[in-house]
């Protein structure tokens, strides 16, 4: 009997614990029945085509516990919070590490608050390593399974407003920093171009009376070539994120950017992010900074240098 066979009318996909590593069993879009192990090196997934026929008739049967989704997610999130890196998606590991901290401190277990914290946490690192997985080309990346698994209110609550929009930082960090090493490897220009403003970002960027006279300055810009120096032999990124109600006056979130934009900040709608980025080498902190990618709803768009374009006879 084929995995096919024996997991035919089975619900899919299903979660193990296979010798404590978690292990998911899936049916492929055409219909296959494979399973995914998870790497602690590398926080990703390698595939296991026969593990499905281990789990139920072989010996790694007597290796395996089932889990629920929940479950799943929770094991694979506290393995991955060995892992070392920096960036927004370890700031989240991070916090979970401050909050055991605290409960290990007064020898205790977690309270209810802190454990719907960290469960809240985890949720979110899942889909935000899952979702740069997937932009990687892991095969056994599925940032749905976190999405689907909605948190309660309790557990919403307990993120708090804060912690909340620094989650959505690491979000948007995880789906930018692919984007900036591919514009860094291009020279033909092709992946600059797509980060070119469309007609309609302009109003959703700037106020009402300064986004027509943005536009005009801008595409002059982009039709004259957009000044992208080239970041070579530097491999690493360092970026920042602000809305822009934050670059008017200087606080934790604006130091980062260039001290321009507080006189331009009243011309910007304040809950558009901007973004301001390095391009450097390992452990050298000067490098090659740009900043002016704004998220888009949908996209990112380029609006360098902002506060000189405004400023433009």
């Amino acid at each position: 009997m084929t995995s096919d066979d024996m997991f035919r009318n089975e619900t899919l996909p299903a979660f193990f614990r296979h010798g404590n590593v978690p292990a998911k069993v899936v049916r492929t879009a055409d219909g296959r029945v494979t399973a995914f192990r998870f790497d602690a090196r590398t926080g990703g997934w390698t595939e296991r085509p026969g593990l499905p026929r281990e789990l139920l008739l072989g010996p790694s049967r007597q290796e395996m516990d089932a889990l629920d989704r929940d479950g799943f997610l929770m094991e694979v999130e506290r393995q991955r919070g060995r892992l070392h890196g920096t960036g927004p998606l370890f700031d989240i590991y991070t916090q979970i590490k401050a909050v055991e901290q605290v409960a290990r401190s007064a020898d205790r277990c977690l309270t209810e608050q802190e454990n719907r914290t960290v469960r809240a946490l985890r949720r979110t690192s899942y889909a935000v390593f899952e979702t740069a997985l997937q932009r990687q080309g892991d095969p056994g990346a599925d940032p749905s399974l976190a999405t689907a698994q909605d948190a309660t209110a309790e557990e919403h609550d307990a993120v708090g407003s804060h912690l909340r929009a620094g989650i959505s930082m690491a979000a948007l960090y995880a789906q930018l920093e692919p984007i900036l090493r591919t514009v860094a490897m291009d020279r033909t220009g092709a992946a600059l171009r797509e980060l070119r403003p469309r007609q309609a970002d302009y109003a959703a960027v700037f106020v009402r009376e300064t986004a027509e006279p943005a536009r005009q300055r801008y595409e002059r810009m982009w039709d004259a070539g957009i000044g992208f120096r080239h970041p070579v032999g530097r491999t690493r990124i360092r970026i920042h994120f602000a809305p822009a109600g934050a670059l008017a006056d200087d606080n934790a979130m604006s130091r980062p950017f260039p001290g321009g934009y507080r006189s331009v900040a009243h011309l910007l709608l304040p809950a558009r992010v901007w973004s301001a980025w390095q391009y450097h080498s390992p452990g050298n902190s000067s490098g090659i900074s740009y900043d002016g990618l704004v998220w888009c709803d949908d996209h990112w768009s380029f609006f360098p240098k902002p506060y000189r374009a405004l400023t433009a006879d």
